[in-house]
């Protein structure tokens, strides 16, 4: 009886050997998936990583898995969840096990079809039972069983996805299929939409794995009940807004894959193309906001459609297509400049202009535009003349069906002071007063909802909590130091509140009515470009703003110690507070530097007795 024992026990003892030696290699095979994956797929490394290591373990030591293996992605429309769902399925070989299902589509005939689809591939008679079963619930947030008043909501005819979730799929008999489910939605983790961080860094790549946990429970938490938050369990991966970096990598992306298309038919056809013609098709995308979609039609629209014609082009000339050496594509101001080189060296131009539907904004009413143009053009102008603060981009963007604009600051310092807290105001009342000033009082819009509502929360909260209003006592504490919320503003706090808003608007009324001629001027520049950037920004205030005045406002000097008129850059940097500088301006010299020699010293108290 011994030896057999012991011959059974080698055998389980090699089979588990040999099933350990296949996840080693599987797991060491990650680095070249996600590279292929990355070729298509842009700064989503870490999701895919993370995410084929997770599934290996799961497909070849199942006995440890006791549990689906859920795998969530939460991210704006166009961001490549989908993509990288239908990627890693088919770099595991589990393309026959997987079933898609779309949430947003889904009524009760479409559910229990694709019910039918799951029970296929667990039939009795199917060999591949034990393989994993691969499925992804794509747009959850469709759903939700809580809505925005925290009412329960019933969909019955896809409750069932709450049981998979938790069992998994599973035999008639009860018996649970390994099973692997993709979870897909937006569930509005980022504050801004996509167009908001089309201009942004580099470092918002790094979105994707900084945001905490908890923020991903809490937005959960207000579209699901607690028991059904729970079986989407921990594996939560985020998906960053589109922004230009990743925009032009999927621009050369596509690009590199219309060269591959044309040598198909012509093997010796080059098509080339420098970073001129990726920055012209990014600055021509119209359906921004919609993630990668928008800037894969753009692409599509402006050369792809086009090769055909271009192809063409030397036959009038009496020349073969086989003779086309390359096409050389070269962006500049509103045209694309074709060049063709023949096989004998003779060289056909061709410029393709797309300088209308640029100025125009696609098929959008000009008229929508510039109410936009003004508003935003009024935000960036208020904060400028109030605090000196220049912004990164102003855009009067367009989306699918609606026009999209918005004015970004690269700055993340939040209102220290009440200065500070009042040119924030100045800023977000600036659209509505613009509209008032360029369109006159009854021409004036209902866009500035939001903005009013900002106004008042910070004004009301500064002033009433935050000690900066006419008493250093807060509210809050005045009424019971343990409360929770603060008490009804009597008639004194409102007229306080109502008052300060009030001055403040006066105030940059009069700022934009000075300067009326900048503030036209960048309207304008916003309608016609579809984006200011900063240094464009500058120019434009350069040659518009009343610097005398403006430094008088601020009551600093306009000129040098020369008596050279300064630039409006160099004013404005002048009229920022820093704490910093506050705190040394008793030392001599540059007060950035001497905080770094006292931080770095041996001893602080060195400095301090200077």
């Amino acid at each position: 009886m011994t030896p057999t024992t012991n011959t059974a026990v080698t055998l389980e003892e090699a089979e588990s050997k040999k099933n350990s030696d296949v996840l080693t290699q599987k797991l060491s095979a990650t680095d070249s998936m996600v590279e292929k994956i990355s070729k298509e797929l842009f700064g989503l490394d870490h999701q895919a990583r993370s995410s084929l290591n997770r599934m290996h373990m799961y497909i070849n030591m199942p006995d440890l898995m006791h549990q689906p293996l859920v795998l969530n992605y939460w991210g704006p429309t166009g961001t490549g969840k989908t993509q990288l769902v239908r990627k890693l399925v088919a770099l595991t070989g589990l393309q026959k096990r997987f079933v898609h299902i779309n949430l947003a589509n889904t009524g009760v005939s479409r559910w229990l079809s694709k019910m039918d689809d799951i029970a296929g591939l667990v039939d009795k008679d199917n060999p591949q039972h034990d393989n994993p079963v691969v499925l992804f619930f794509d747009e959850v947030q469709h759903a939700r069983t809580i809505n925005e008043q925290n009412h329960e909501i019933q969909h019955n005819d896809i409750a069932d996805i709450w049981g998979i979730l938790d069992h998994g799929v599973q035999f008639v008999t009860g018996i649970s299929v390994p099973t692997i489910i993709f979870v897909a939605g937006n569930i509005d983790l980022y504050a801004e939409e996509n167009i908001q961080n089309w201009q942004g860094p580099p470092e918002d790549e790094r979105q994707s794995v900084t945001i905490p946990i908890q923020m991903i429970h809490d937005a959960l938490s207000k579209r699901f009940r607690p028991e059904m938050l729970a079986r989407l369990r921990n594996n939560h991966y985020l998906f960053p807004p589109i922004d230009k970096i990743r925009a032009l990598h999927i621009i050369h992306r596509d690009l590199t894959n219309i060269q591959s298309k044309i040598q198909k038919y012509y093997p010796e056809l080059i098509l080339r193309y420098n970073d001129s013609l990726i920055a012209f098709i990014f600055n021509q995308i119209q359906s921004r906001g919609m993630g990668a979609r928008g800037i894969e039609a753009s692409v599509a629209d402006i050369v792809h459609s086009k090769i055909g014609y271009w192809l063409l082009l030397p036959s009038e000339k009496g020349y073969l297509e086989s003779q086309i050496r390359d096409i050389e594509l070269e962006g500049k101001d509103d045209d694309i400049i074709v060049k063709i080189t023949m096989s004998d060296d003779v060289v056909i131009k061709h410029v393709e202009s797309l300088k209308v539907q640029q100025n125009y904004h696609g098929s959008f009413n000009a008229e929508e535009i510039s109410v936009h143009a003004v508003h935003e053009a009024g935000h960036a102008l208020s904060a400028f003349l109030a605090n000196g603060i220049a912004p990164d981009l102003i855009s009067v963007g367009t989306t699918i069906g609606k026009v999209k604009a918005y004015v970004k600051y690269s700055t993340t310092r939040k209102t220290l002071s009440k200065k500070e807290m009042a040119a924030y105001v100045a800023q977000l009342l600036g659209g509505l007063l613009a509209e008032e000033i360029v369109f006159g009082s009854d021409g004036v819009t209902h866009g500035a909802k939001s903005d009013l509502q900002e106004v008042y929360h910070v004004v009301s909260e500064s002033l009433m909590e935050s000690g900066l209003g006419r008493s250093m006592l807060t509210r809050k504490v005045a009424a019971n130091f343990f409360e929770d919320s603060v008490p009804p503003f009597n008639t004194a706090d409102r007229a306080e509140i109502e008052a300060f808003i009030q001055i403040t608007a006066d105030n940059v009324r009069k700022l934009l009515q000075h300067h009326e001629k900048a503030l036209i001027a960048l309207a304008q520049q916003v309608f016609y470009r579809g984006e200011i950037n900063r240094e464009e920004f500058i120019e434009i205030m350069e040659i518009t703003i009343d610097k005398r005045a403006f430094a008088a406002y601020h009551q600093v000097e306009d000129k040098d110690h020369l008596r050279n008129p300064l630039s409006i850059a160099t004013i404005a940097d002048s009229i920022t507070f820093s704490y910093v500088n506050a705190l040394f301006r008793d030392l001599q010299g540059n007060a950035n530097s001497h905080v770094l020699i006292g931080r770095n010293a041996t001893s602080q108290k060195g400095l301090l007795l200077k």
